[in-house]
């Protein structure tokens, strides 16, 4: 009776968690897919009052006309202002700004095509370059990225006849996002249904984590002791190595290869930023990996809590860690970089850190005892994400179609958060939905990497 009762229960949760996923998976679709306005916005400085005026070519249509434009008043302002045409969301395949009938002059900053997903910006290269000007328009110059130039005639303005391919691509990110946020709901309640699920067991693993906090940085420190026992300077190689690839990267890439400064960062705070969140991500997994495998006496004590071997591991790593994170704060100060509110935000990424890597090793460190050769593959894997991630080159060299599947991996969600930390200086929540998608991830790796080491520890010391 009990075990029927159990699986009446299981496909309860399973028939209410479809039926809650096609109830909010139907809120955004009729609007997400009718037709949206389009905005193009630019921001403007005119030195007398006067009106815009936008023509926009629909479909096959090969002249502009006043039924399909949109006029604007514009007051004299010694700064710029915004401005701000909704057009018709059809097949828009060109555009014209009329910018006004009377003399003055005129700088122009951005121009951009905007809906509520993306938008398209050109910069005064960009305008310079896409858009036609017309003969009453004269000394065209570029000055911080602002165009500016003087009205001389009757009909000036500013045409381009190919945007066609730019609002194609910001209208079909509409059925994109329609696509990502499904997936991305339907992987949340795969999580909800696995923690409804499994919640009582997983609450237990956590509580014997928590109980056992003083003997886990007891063994950490420990295990960073043992690890270089017997060598002449101890404890100190486990700084050296990192120093030296830092050192090795960063002589090879700004010396040899000159690299410019990245956004006007020097190339070795950029660099450091990268790689130090890295090492201790791959440090952390490849040692977590083989805990369980190299402490087999502890794993035949039956009082002995097993699964906190990898997270001994992980803290032992965060020993060194803290170090370099110390280094990223001095070489901030030596090249003129004032302390931040914004630099306190490296804890929420390092905690993001050890999430993942928990998870990830409670998966790696069951499956490598019945699978000698996984310790092997891991090391590959992490060469590999070590060239497929950005840390010392910039996701921007990337095709911008191609960049959404960069932003994907976990991994640079935080490498990106400590450069954001330390250098950009913006808070995680200015990028929602990749946070969203880096704890959709993680949540799911470190529910299925607790159910999986628990369900695969009784059998530990069997194999070992």
């Amino acid at each position: 009776m009990t075990v029927k009762i159990r699986y009446l229960k299981k496909i309860f949760i399973g028939v209410a968690v479809i039926l809650v996923f096609f109830l909010c998976s139907q809120a955004p679709w009729k609007y997400l897919l009718e037709e949206t306005p389009l905005k193009l916005e630019a921001t403007i400085k005119i030195d007398h009052d006067d009106t815009l005026q936008l023509f926009y070519l629909i479909a096959d249509d090969t002249q502009y006309s006043e039924k399909d434009s949109i006029k604007l008043e514009v007051k004299e302002s010694a700064d710029f202002q915004s401005i701000s045409f909704d057009i018709p969301s059809e097949d828009i395949t060109g555009i014209r700004i009329d910018t006004g009938n009377l003399p003055g002059q005129i700088g122009i900053k951005n121009i951009k095509f905007k809906n509520f997903i993306k938008e398209y910006t050109w910069k005064a290269d960009n305008i310079k370059s896409d858009f036609h000007l017309s003969e009453h328009i004269a000394n065209i110059r570029v000055n911080n990225d602002i165009v500016y130039f003087e009205v001389t005639g009757n009909d000036p303005f500013l045409i381009s006849e190919d945007v066609s391919r730019i609002y194609t691509s910001v209208k079909d990110d509409k059925y994109k996002y329609v696509y990502s946020y499904s997936s991305i709901l339907m992987i949340l309640l795969c999580i909800i249904f696995i923690f409804i699920n499994s919640y009582k067991r997983i609450f237990a693993f956590l509580k014997d984590i928590m109980q056992g906090r003083k003997l886990i940085f007891e063994l950490a420190k420990k295990d960073l002791q043992t690890r270089y026992l017997g060598s002449y300077l101890g404890v100190i190689w486990a700084f050296i190595q990192p120093v030296t690839t830092i050192l090795v990267f960063w002589f090879v890439f700004q010396v040899g290869f000159k690299s410019a400064p990245v956004k006007d960062v020097p190339f070795i705070l950029w660099l450091i930023c990268g790689m130090i969140p890295w090492f201790f991500f791959s440090d952390s997994l490849t040692s977590a990996t083989n805990a369980v495998l190299d402490n087999t006496y502890l794993v035949k004590k039956v009082v002995f809590k097993v699964s906190i071997l990898p997270i001994i591991r992980i803290i032992s790593a965060l020993f060194v860690h803290v170090f370099f994170i110390l280094i990223i704060f001095i070489m901030l100060l030596i090249y003129g970089y004032p302390l931040s509110i914004y630099n306190i935000q490296f804890f929420y990424y390092l905690v993001c850190t050890i999430i993942l890597v928990l998870g990830l090793s409670w998966i790696t460190s069951s499956f490598v005892i019945f699978l000698k050769d996984l310790g092997q593959i891991i090391g590959i894997l992490i060469q590999f994400g070590f060239w497929l991630t950005p840390i010392f080159w910039s996701y921007t060299i990337m095709p911008v179609k191609y960049q959404y599947l960069l932003k994907l991996n976990p991994l640079y969600y935080i490498i990106q958060g400590y450069r954001d930390s330390f250098i950009n200086h913006v808070w995680f929540w200015n990028y929602y939905n990749q946070t969203i998608n880096f704890w959709i991830i993680t949540s799911l790796v470190f529910i299925i990497g607790a159910l999986l080491f628990r369900k695969l520890r009784p059998h530990f010391a069997d194999v070992l």
